[in-house]
């Protein structure tokens, strides 16, 4: 996670984006976690990967995606993981950002 962390942080830097990130572990709940980050560094933005399982069950949203969206004082873009060209499944790096 700290790897993707830095890639993501170094492309929004490259953009001009102030982007903050930190990894916690030992989390209850990761939607209450990641809407606190948000309020806490005062985000503009809040961008997550929509629940992987959302995919295999056929809804759009996961009950994570939909707690952030719902919930959230800021606005929130849910991208969706994507399987790269070789087979490769990312959704496994989901996460969350705030801007």
């Amino acid at each position: 996670m700290d790897v993707v962390m830095t890639q993501i942080k170094k492309f929004a830097t490259d953009k001009s984006v102030t982007c903050t990130s930190e990894v916690l572990k030992d989390v209850k709940n990761r939607a209450d976690a990641t809407i606190k980050h948000a309020e806490k560094v005062k985000a503009d933005l809040v961008i997550i990967m929509t629940d992987q399982d959302a995919e295999i069950s056929g809804f759009f949203l996961g009950p994570y995606a939909q707690q952030v969206i719902h919930h959230s004082k800021v606005p929130v873009i849910a991208v969706t993981p994507e399987i790269n060209s070789d087979g490769t499944d990312i959704s496994m790096f989901s996460g969350t950002s705030g801007m």
